[in-house]
């Protein structure tokens, strides 16, 4: 197949899927409801009771944090005690922009091919002239493209939110900062592929979209188990860290698109086999 082809029929495919979308709120809801309650309501809960705090009378102990596992867009030793405060709330909000391209990936990816099967048009969708690879990787494409942009749309929003909120305290506008451009510029499509591929490929096997779901949201559990550790200080979320991780990631990406390129077939998926 020609590569001009090839995209009219990726561009088919995430048309098709995109009406799917947007005719069922079991998908739509998640995709913006998530986005807007991380990138919006939280940030305003969380950092308004702390700007109407009264810490004049406190003071900052730089020597007791300075090895901590806190970033700041500003040095820590010229941080206000409220300031210091509102930093580390900020902290706690790094692992959620890791679990946003995990979640919403995993809603869209699961109903990928199940969907066609409960609606008896996985049969035409087989027929037609495009070959196994590229009819998964259109399916990737069409779950990959949608949750990216939520979720960059949600740390903008999250950025803006921030600013407004924290520009009469600091001075300054500190989102984003470099950390969190890499933080979420790097980790977030690396995540959603990976947080798809896996709901594809165990869409394509099980017949049920409750239970492609259920499966495919193990892929979370790493994501989860990086937030825990995060949170209680043991596990440091440095630059050193986010290009590790992001390799660690991009490998796991690798070898699960390779399995599943490999272990797709037409026939399988019909049964439910692998």
């Amino acid at each position: 197949m020609g590569g001009k082809n090839r995209v009219k029929m990726y561009a088919v495919i995430f048309h098709k899927d995109m009406d799917e979308l947007k005719s069922n709120p079991l998908i739509t809801i998640p995709l913006f409801l998530l986005p807007m309650v991380m990138a919006v309501i939280m940030p305003v809960v969380t950092l308004i009771p702390v700007a109407g705090m009264n810490l004049e009378d406190y003071t900052v102990d730089v020597s007791k944090i300075q090895n901590a596992s806190i970033h700041s867009p500003i040095p820590l030793e010229s941080l206000t005690p409220k300031q210091l405060l509102i930093v580390l709330v900020l902290n706690a909000f790094i692992p959620f922009f890791m679990v946003i391209p995990a979640v919403i990936p995993s809603v869209i990816a699961a109903h990928s091919f199940v969907g066609e099967k409960n609606a008896r048009t996985i049969e035409v969708l087989l027929a037609t002239p495009i070959t196994e690879r590229d009819l998964l990787l259109g399916k990737v494409l069409s779950a990959f493209l949608p949750s990216v942009a939520a979720s960059y749309i949600s740390f903008g929003l999250f950025s803006v939110t921030v600013d407004i909120l924290t520009h009469p305290i600091f001075g300054t506008y500190i989102m984003p900062d470099f950390f969190w451009l890499v933080s979420v510029g790097l980790l977030t499509p690396l995540i959603a592929t990976l947080s798809i591929m896996s709901n594809v490929l165990i869409s394509t096997k099980v017949h049920d979209v409750r239970a492609a779901q259920q499966l495919g949201s193990l892929v979370v559990v790493p994501v989860i188990v990086v937030f825990v550790l995060s949170t209680t200080r043991i596990l440091e979320i440095n630059l050193v860290f986010l290009y590790l991780f992001a390799g660690v990631v991009a490998l796991l990406d690798f070898v699960i698109g390779f399995v599943a390129i490999k272990t797709f077939g037409r026939e399988k998926m019909l049964l439910g086999r692998w």
